[in-house]
């Protein structure tokens, strides 16, 4: 599954909120979703983890899960490509609602 499946849904999304934090066990996230079973929080923190977004350590007989950056690059270098864009059209706002611009002189 790609990176962008799995931040598509809202649960997957709300579990990376959750570990952003701190790293967390799969009780103590399933005590954050009490409508989803024990299976369903494991499959959708399979899927995080197949998309390289969260990480696993293993302590004593507890999993944990915390942030996996590597997962992360395939979004930023998609959302560098569009950040170009914005950049151009936010730097014309600011002209356009700058006061200074030239066809504003007089105006006030």
């Amino acid at each position: 599954m790609s990176v962008f499946s799995a931040i598509s849904d809202p649960t997957r999304r709300a579990m990376l909120d959750l570990v952003l934090k701190r790293p967390m066990s799969v009780g103590e996230i399933a005590e954050e979703f009490p409508a989803i079973s024990q299976p369903g929080i494991s499959k959708h923190l399979k899927v995080l983890r197949n998309a390289r977004l969260v990480k696993v350590s293993i302590k004593a007989q507890k999993r944990f899960y915390s942030l996996d950056d590597s997962g992360f690059h395939e979004i930023g270098n998609w959302i560098d490509k569009y950040q170009k864009f914005w950049s151009t059209k936010l730097d014309a706002l600011e002209y356009f609602l700058d006061d200074d611009a030239p066809d504003k002189k007089g105006k006030q």
